[in-house]
Order: C-alpha cells, then structure tokens, then sequence
C-alpha cells in the first residue's frame, strides 16, 4: 500500500481510504524525490548520488573513496529489499546492477557508522497532526534487513521509548518529523525514521506513508505508548469518512 498504486484505484472508484494520497505515497516512496523534497524543506537527510542505467558511474567510485563504506538501494522499493552495505568498488557496481534491477533509479547513501535508527508516529487524531517521541530499532546486524523486519524469529529489538535523549534532540525530531508531514501533504498516519549520529547529527532516513502493522511493528507500540489505543484511532477515521 505504499506505492500509491492501490490509492490511484480506489480514486477511480470513489472508494475512501486510509493514508495519503496516491500522489504523496508514490513521491515518499521514491526515496530521491523524498529527498529533493527534504532539501527543500529544509530538512537534513544522508548524503547521496543516484543513478539511472544509462548514466556513467565515475562518481560512484569517488562517493566510496570519500566515506569508505556506502548504502546502495532501489530508488523505489521498501522493506530493505535489495538494500547492500558495501564497502569495495566490485561489490558496488553489483549492488547498483542489482538495485536498477527492481527500479528505475538506483540510490547511493552514506552510510552511517554508530548511528541510532530512531523512528516517530505521526498521525491526525482529533483535529491536530500528533507527533510521538521516539521509539528506537536495535538491530544485532549490519542493518535492519528484511528478514530482520519480518521474521518471527528476529533478534533485533524494538523498544518504544528511545532512552537517554536529550530533550533539545528529541524536540528537533519532532519538528523535522511534523514539517516533513506537512509539507510533503500526507494525511492520516506516517512512520517517519531518521538516524542520529553520536555527537547529535540528525538526519531523516525515510518516510512510510502506510506504516508496518506486524507485531513487532513500532508505529502502532509508540502510538499506544503516547496515549493513543489505536481502535480508537481506526474507529475515528472511519467515523470521519462516514460522516
């Protein structure tokens, strides 16, 4: 549901539904146009390039020499599906075939080394946009793989309540968090992520306009943590579009 595909259906159809529109899911979900977005917003994300499959790649080898180890992943794509941390220049031409191999643009990021992946609810619930505090991803892996998502079996932890952040830190997610809802033109929910560097550097890694809703999931555990029991928030939307 997050490419906007399903949403552009049910616009045809007249059909309500919950989340943003199929416009705003499709820009969210293609991580370059998230991120043109970003800078425009002001809003501080990963250092990146990205790439077509015609384009040359010269600056892919200097973009490796700079940060000695680098993000590659499809342009549009979720759930870290073909998602490689890679740290030579042969394993980066094949993680960029492999990432143009499911999109049209392939993404190269910075990758970021002793970061914490922090991630925020934001939703409208009785007539305000709510932005929660933090929850945090600890993952015992390289980075939140896939099946490190969605395997019942997964080691990494999910705690609701990030620990030890200073409340200057936590104001400045919120903000980010809230002015990248807004000015993107969501509605409804987000999950909205963002690393942050050990001296306080804070950039917003991604958007998800229709959030994961598995068990382990943390946009429904910060969404309850902040006060909010998410029937009554599926129960409010639905009254809304019945009205």
């Amino acid at each position: 549901g997050e490419t906007g595909h399903i949403q552009g259906i049910l616009d045809i159809l007249g059909i309500p539904y919950l989340g943003a529109s199929g416009e705003v899911s499709s820009l969210c979900f293609n991580k370059v146009s998230t991120k043109l977005w970003l800078s425009t917003l002001g809003i501080p994300h990963t250092p990146y390039l990205f790439f077509s499959r015609r384009d040359d790649r010269a600056s892919l080898n200097s973009f490796l020499e700079k940060h000695g180890q680098i993000f590659i992943k499809p342009g549009s794509q979720g759930s870290s599906i073909g998602c490689h941390l890679v740290r030579d220049m042969d394993e980066a031409h094949r993680a960029l075939d492999e990432a143009l191999s499911f999109s049209p643009l392939g993404l190269v990021e910075k990758a970021i080394v002793g970061g914490r992946e922090l991630e925020m609810a934001v939703f409208d619930y009785k007539g305000k946009t709510v932005v929660t505090a933090p929850g945090e991803i600890i993952c015992p892996g390289e980075f939140y793989s896939y099946s490190e998502k969605y395997d019942p079996a997964s080691t990494t932890k999910i705690l609701t309540v990030a620990p030890d952040l200073s409340p200057d830190i936590q104001e400045s997610l919120q903000d980010y968090a809230r002015r990248a809802y807004g000015g993107l033109g969501i509605k409804d929910l987000a999950r909205i992520d963002f690393f942050l560097y050990p001296e306080g550097k804070i950039y917003l890694n991604e958007i998800n306009t229709m959030p994961g809703h598995t068990p382990i999931s943390l946009f429904p555990l910060v969404m309850e943590n902040h006060g909010v029991p998410y029937g009554d928030f599926l129960r409010e939307k639905i009254s809304e579009e019945n009205q």
